[in-house]
């Protein structure tokens, strides 16, 4: 199975990892573009939001709908951790970006 399949795969199982994760980082980005010296801050709270939000999902969400996609090729820990993997390489690349433009500006 491909990455893209994948993605789109743990898409069912992370879609609130993903928006909560995605709203998190936006944040951190604007806050980034026009006050470059939080950079370290936001990586820290980035790394601890990580385990809080992968908690909350694995407490309140159903795990039946694991087994369908466990048949498709798709192991547990991909399922798990693939949109937490995704959300920290966006976030990198967002921060990368953003950081380098409050730089810029300033």
């Amino acid at each position: 199975m491909e990455l893209l399949s994948k993605i789109r795969l743990s898409w069912r199982f992370g879609k609130i990892v993903y928006i909560i994760s995605g709203i998190l980082t936006i944040g951190m980005a604007v806050l980034v573009a026009f006050r470059p010296l939080s950079v370290s801050p936001c990586i820290a709270i980035k790394a601890m939001s990580i385990p809080v939000i992968y908690y909350m999902n694995a407490n309140f969400t159903k795990g039946i709908a694991m087994y369908f996609y466990l048949n498709l090729g798709f192991s547990k820990m991909e399922y798990r951790f693939l949109p937490f993997i995704l959300d920290f390489t966006v976030f990198a690349l967002l921060i990368i970006i953003t950081g380098s433009v409050g730089y810029a500006v300033r």
